[in-house]
């Protein structure tokens, strides 16, 4: 260390101050602080490039993109000791949270005898178009697979560049009376923070992304209901005989 330049201060008959100006060599700086120490700084600064990240992210309407980078952050952050409240876990879920609130599910020309409806994500956004674009989202629903036996299934979508997209069952067993619920897909992500983060934290997260997510109900209705249709129903066992086709009857009917 080299003493740069000295001031000196006089204040009356209370004496002088003097103050120094002192100059380091940073590599010399570094190789004195501990491990610890160093990697403090150096998860800091990787934590600050990562917000860097979300804060473009959700300046481009890619809310999904800046929620996924804040949690990165935290988990990065729960790997050891930060020396500032921002770069603190819990401090970077909560804005990740915060996020996540600030996003609204909407349905438009609904088709319930289809079980079609478009769905648009949007955000609470004074400054920033409110669109909220490349979304993942999950559609949960019943379906029913061949042996008629329902099962829990979802399909998929993504918001792209127009901030909505327009759901069509492409699951052909899907059950006829239902709803469907629309929620953010951040499946991934949360596997990734249940490795790394106290489970309340993940739970936390989970709540806030099932508090947005939006329901859809639905009855399937076909184009000739309510018309008599003639129809040949037969039943075959396993090995391949014909049945009496009662069985087979009644699952036509209940679906």
């Amino acid at each position: 260390m080299t003493i740069a330049s000295e001031y000196t201060v006089t204040e009356g008959r209370a004496g002088f101050d003097v103050y120094l100006l002192a100059r380091m060599d940073e590599a010399l700086l570094s190789g004195r602080r501990t491990s610890v120490y160093n990697q403090m700084i150096e998860r800091e600064q990787a934590i600050e490039a990562i917000l860097e990240k979300a804060d473009q992210a959700y300046r481009s309407n890619d809310d999904t993109g800046a929620i996924k980078q804040y949690l990165e952050a935290a988990m990065l952050s729960a790997e050891g000791p930060v020396s500032e409240r921002k770069f603190e876990t819990e401090t970077l879920v909560d804005k990740a949270i915060s996020f996540i609130e600030s996003l609204r599910f909407s349905l438009r020309n609904q088709v319930e005898e289809e079980a079609k409806v478009t769905v648009y994500l949007r955000r609470k956004s004074r400054l920033l178009s409110p669109k909220v674009l490349n979304a993942s989202i999950n559609a949960t629903f019943q379906a029913r697979n061949s042996l008629s036996e329902t099962y829990s299934d979802f399909l998929q979508f993504n918001t792209a560049s127009d901030g909505y997209f327009l759901f069509i069952p492409y699951n052909q067993g899907l059950v006829k009376d239902g709803q469907i619920v629309f929620s953010l897909d951040l499946a991934s992500t949360i596997a990734q923070l249940e490795k790394t983060l106290p489970a309340e934290l993940v739970a936390n997260i989970r709540e806030a992304v099932s508090a947005i997510s939006i329901t859809f109900p639905y009855t399937l209705t076909s184009t000739v209901s309510g018309k008599s249709i003639l129809s040949e129903i037969q039943e075959f066992s396993q090995e391949g005989s014909l049945g009496r086709g009662t069985q087979a009857l009644q699952v036509f009917n209940q679906n």
